[in-house]
């Protein structure tokens, strides 16, 4: 079995047309479900009231909703996460 390599993916799905967004952590990382879910708890306790909405509707969203939040607002999780992830 051979090891993922993030940036050959990401190129491969670039070469294929598909659009594609990463949301990741403050080390570049490819953030998981769970890590995006307690950004959401950031987002909703810790920022504004913007940023409390985003999460309640990211709580509320199917996948594919959570995909367009992701894709519109993944700069929001992500700083969250890396401000907020080592209280």
């Amino acid at each position: 079995m051979s090891d993922f390599d993030i940036n050959e993916f990401l190129t491969h799905m670039q070469a294929s047309g598909l659009r594609t967004i990463v949301i990741t952590d403050d080390e570049g990382v490819p953030m998981t479900d769970a890590q995006i879910h307690e950004a959401a708890g950031y987002l909703e306790t810790k920022e504004g009231g913007f940023a409390n909405a985003i999460a309640m509707a990211y709580y509320r969203a199917d996948s594919g909703n959570k995909r367009r939040l992701l894709d519109a607002f993944g700069d929001l999780f992500e700083s969250a996460y890396a401000k907020w992830h080592k209280e």
